[in-house]
């Protein structure tokens, strides 16, 4: 009975402790992704949107951006992993999963909170009071409602964790509870750094046994150890990535103003939540001496009272006071490193003191009342002041959990706050722009402006608005003018410069990218767009290479860097650098089409046509009806011979699609090599005249001619072609080819005329792949006769090949056996050289 006495009530209070939580922070479980975080780490991350046992391990080495956080990932992953897929809405998984785990975590540090309270306090109802406060303070609806706000949820369980280590009952450390504080402590580093968590823990170990033992310095010794390295490594990380100078520029307030009004915030927000939101934004040029300030140094002064009152007439009121000042430091701190004022993220752990003194302090005076034999209504009356403060907390609650359903919805409110804040209204501009609801965008803008008119943060929203319609005039209008404003804002310059380029000033764009990469050498937009330009435009391939390089050394999952990469060693015909860096890009995704489809390619020219035809199989089985790698097993299956399974593929795309052009030209080629010309007459008079105008279909059919053997009637399909047209010079090979094939080569050296030049167009590739192919399909006796040697000379130059053409010809001048054909290799050889 006694048991049981103990644990019915013990049961209560966890349900209780977890219908508020619910009551609190279950309305968060709607909504979806928001922009920023959500996209980097979640959305577009290359490891957590793939999940796999490999990418997992990767996760663990890793930086993101300015953090390593491997715990939180790790989570997000695994959520990613049992996301339901949404493939007609913006994103492409549901976000119901990752907000469910959020609240399930704010239930077990509810339960933590609860624990670590009863060891500190020593106190049921205390633990409870304190625990219940925590759950449902309107603090808990960022972390909660944010996905990204997993780190400071995980930071904080495990730093409890360590906190429930370090603060034994018994007042002896076990070595069990000691390894326990440490793991936890790693975790907890692993996936949000709140630095003075261990001297949080040595504190409130010291006000609950009065002493700390040798073993207690010791363990505490080492977390700090642990604290200080993660907070060297995150401090290097973020200078690195230039986050601490950027802010820096861009703050108008000096760091301890800023600081006092950040805490400010956090206190007047505790009590009475009415201007909470995502963020508060930084103040501009406030001064030591100004109201704001003065109203921050009275609160704390109003804490340092207070703190000195608890010392003499509420310890456990005094223990979390400054168990609540140690907490907050770090993220008081935080205002140097970031442009935003404060965000309330930042109280979810340290206000587990300002509800141990509140609880504390309620409790006393309950216990008071009661020993004075009070009347039984004035306990009642000095608790309602208590239970009124948790019904504004649980209304707030209810007011701020929709405004995180959705971007737009967050930054809604935050202009409701702050109407007379121009960055908020940027902000929501930005947010309509992340929704491609551009128009709407463009109506907030405008709206502002009629208090902000020079805003360059404005003007930035409104350049990339104007870069989502592709009018570039107006895009470059606005990003010039937020450019000159924010010269230290390299997104601003980013913008800009990609914008100058779509507008063709080229110049001027190289320009601020060199400059952009000057001030800050790791920013990877800049890298990528300057290999863009290098590599789309310029034509400087080692240029590229190197941006690209850059790119991928800070970002080893940037995709887009790795399959440039691929194409510059395509172009070169670099096949073992195409194989090394597909399947770098298929470590990332096993899936990814481009890079099985380049990984083929490289395959097939390395000598290795089975992994590539199984590479193509693959790609076939997952989508039948996709083009490319059909058409690439085609061509394989018919350089090995294998013509009836590769007709069938190429018949196969023609049936998809008769405009293939690709397809129609490789059933021609295959056709061609197995002499049947009548199906070359059917292949190409059924093809359509959208993909093939008449005259290019009269060159064809002369080659369908030729194969046939028909010498009159490829001729007059050549001879009604115009002479100069790159169509009349395809026609020319076939009659060639059917002059050799069958000896009768009197006139060739008329068929082919005088050498002129002709431009390199797409489909002037394709004449000289299959002109090429079809003479090298002669016999040999011909195709080495001094006909055959001729016709080679002039197919080279007719391949823009003028130096190996020239080679051949010297030969051919040059044999004994010649004849004609050596005067017209030296006048070959003369025009050549003029041209030179």
């Amino acid at each position: 009975m006694a048991i049981r006495a103990r644990t019915v009530p013990h049961l209560a209070a966890i349900c209780i402790l977890l219908a508020a939580a619910a009551t609190a922070v279950l309305p968060t479980r709607q909504g979806d992704f928001l922009n920023g975080d959500d996209q980097r780490f979640i959305i577009e991350h290359g490891l957590v949107n793939r999940p796999s046992w490999k990418h997992a391990a990767t996760l663990l080495t890793v930086v993101h951006q300015d953090l390593y956080q491997p715990i939180p990932m790790l989570s997000f992953m695994a959520n990613y992993a049992l996301a339901a897929p949404t493939p007609d809405a913006q994103f492409p998984v549901s976000a119901l999963n990752f907000k469910l785990t959020n609240i399930a975590l704010h239930g077990i540090n509810v339960l933590l909170v609860h624990w670590l309270i009863r060891l500190v306090a020593n106190c049921r109802r205390i633990a409870f009071i304190t625990a219940l406060l925590f759950a449902i303070h309107p603090y808990v609806i960022e972390p909660v409602g944010w996905i990204c706000g997993r780190m400071i949820l995980l930071g904080t369980l495990f730093s409890l964790i360590t906190l429930i280590a370090c603060l034994r009952p018994s007042g002896i450390l076990s070595r069990g509870a000691a390894w326990t504080a440490v793991l936890a402590w790693v975790l907890s580093l692993l996936s949000k750094i709140i630095p003075t968590v261990p001297v949080a823990g040595a504190w409130l170990a010291w006000r609950r046994h009065g002493r700390l033992s040798r073993r207690d310095g010791i363990l505490h010794g080492v977390l700090l150890v642990l604290a200080g390295a993660g907070m060297v490594a995150a401090l290097l990380t973020t200078d690195k990535l230039g986050m601490i100078e950027l802010a820096e520029k861009e703050l108008s307030t000096p760091a301890p103003v800023r600081l006092l009004l950040a805490s400010r915030y956090y206190f007047e927000n505790f009590l009475w939540p009415s201007r909470i939101a995502a963020w508060s934004p930084p103040p501009e040029n406030v001064t030591f001496v100004s109201i704001p300030v003065l109203i921050a140094l009275l609160e704390w002064t109003a804490l340092a009272v207070l703190i000195r009152i608890a010392a003499r007439r509420c310890p456990l009121a005094f223990t979390g006071l400054v168990a609540f000042v140690i907490l907050m430091t770090p993220f008081l701190a935080a205002t140097f490193a970031r442009r935003f004022l404060t965000a309330d993220r930042y109280m979810y752990l340290p206000m587990v003191g300002l509800h141990l003194a509140l609880a504390a302090a309620v409790i006393q005076l309950l216990d008071f009342l009661r020993a004075q034999r009070r009347p039984i209504w004035l306990p009642a009356l000095a608790a309602t002041p208590f239970c009124g403060l948790a019904v504004v907390w649980l209304l707030a609650d209810q007011r701020l959990a929709p405004t995180w359903r959705s971007t737009v919805a967050r930054d809604l409110h935050m202009v409701a706050i702050n109407p007379d804040n121009v960055d908020a209204h940027a902000e929501l501009a930005k947010a309509y722009i992340f929704e491609k609801r551009i128009d709407e965008a463009l109506c907030v803008i405008s709206e502002a402006r009629k208090k902000w008119p020079d805003s360059p943060r404005l003007a930035l929203q409104a350049g990339i608005a104007h870069r989502f319609q592709r009018d570039w005039t107006a895009a470059e209008r606005e990003l010039e003018s937020a450019a000159r404003r924010m010269p230290n804002n390299l997104r601003v310059q980013y913008y800009y410069a990609r914008t100058l380029e779509m507008v063709g000033k080229e110049a001027e764009a190289t320009a601020i990218y060199s400059k952009v990469l000057n001030e800050n050498p790791v920013y990877v937009p800049v890298l990528m767009a300057l290999g863009d330009f290098h590599f789309f435009k310029s034509g400087n391939l080692q240029i590229a290479q190197q941006c690209y390089e850059r790119a991928v050394a800070v970002s080893p999952f940037q995709r887009d860097a790795i399959y440039q990469l691929v194409m510059i060693a395509v172009r070169r015909a670099d096949w073992p650098a195409v194989v090394k860096r597909c399947r770098q890009i298929l470590d990332l995704n096993a899936n990814d089409r481009p890079a099985l489809l380049n990984l083929g390619v490289a395959l097939t020219n390395l000598g290795q046509p089975a992994e590539a035809m199984a590479i193509y199989d693959r790609l076939i089985i997952v989508e039948p009806s996709a083009r490319a790698p059909r058409l690439n097993r085609a061509a394989l299956l018919a350089a090995q011979r294998q013509f009836t399974p590769a007709e069938s593929d190429y018949r196969e795309l023609l049936r998809l699609n008769p405009a293939d052009r690709d397809a129609r030209i490789g059933l021609h080629d295959l056709l061609a090599g197995l002499g049947r010309g009548d199906d070359l007459l059917s292949l190409w008079n059924t093809a359509p005249p959208a993909a093939f105008a008449a005259p290019e279909r009269q060159a064809w059919l002369a080659w369908a001619q030729a194969v046939r053997g028909d010498r009159a009637a490829c001729r007059a399909q050549r001879e009604a072609l115009l002479e100069t047209t790159e169509h009349r010079r395809f026609a020319d090979w076939a009659a060639v080819w059917l002059a050799l094939k069958s000896g009768e080569d009197a006139d060739l050296i008329e068929l082919l005329g005088p050498p002129a030049a002709i431009s390199m167009s797409h489909a002037q590739r394709q004449y000289i792949v299959s002109a090429k192919a079809m003479l090298a399909s002669l016999p040999p006796d011909r195709a080495n006769s001094p006909a055959g040697h001729y016709a080679l000379a002039r197919l080279l130059y007719y391949s823009h090949d003028a130096a190996a053409a020239k080679s051949v010809a010297e030969q051919l001048a040059a044999r004994p056996d010649a004849g004609r054909y050596a005067a017209a290799a030296r006048d070959f050889i003369a025009a050549l050289s003029r041209q030179d």
